[in-house]
């Protein structure tokens, strides 16, 4: 009887030449935005690298994602926003591939667009330099009427609180 002959399995695998990122550097978005209003632009310089992923995570559930496939020097990605609601939020932005990653993170405060600002005051309000006492009696926003935060007025003297 011949010798049992072991069945062979052949296994093919391509293993890619990845490229690391070597630097990611992100533009600054501003401190503060209005909500439904202000069109956020954010841009995300990636250095080197090869099939990259670039997410921007803008922490309100919403993330966009963008593939740079092709091997590069430099990969610009230029992300335009417009928040939905107002709050306090960290902006993430994650490039990454196979080999390397980076994340940068920025924060920036959401408001309501104020409408309507009623003001109440003595007469001594128009007093310059603004040394009248006066309080925020109704702000009225895009959402309702309410009482808001005030946290920096401007008067006409250019001073306030």
């Amino acid at each position: 009887m011949p010798p049992a002959t072991k069945p062979t399995t052949n296994f093919e695998q391509t293993l890619g030449n990845h490229v690391p990122i070597t630097f990611v550097n992100v533009s600054s978005l501003p401190d503060l935005a209005i909500r439904n209003e202000s069109q956020l632009q954010l841009t995300a310089w990636v250095y080197s690298g090869t099939d990259i992923d670039v997410t921007v995570d803008w922490s309100d559930g919403t993330a966009t994602s963008i593939s740079c496939v092709d091997a590069s020097e430099l990969n610009v990605v230029i992300v335009n926003y417009t928040y939905e609601t107002a709050g306090t939020f960290t902006v993430s932005v994650a490039a990454s591939n196979r080999v390397s990653g980076f994340t940068l993170n920025q924060a920036i405060v959401v408001y309501e667009r104020i409408t309507n600002l009623t003001i109440s005051g003595d007469s001594s309000v128009q007093t310059p330099p603004g040394t009248g006492t006066w309080e925020v009696e109704e702000v009225v926003t895009p959402s309702g009427t309410g009482r808001w935060k005030v946290e920096e007025v401007i008067t006409p003297s250019g001073t306030g609180t």
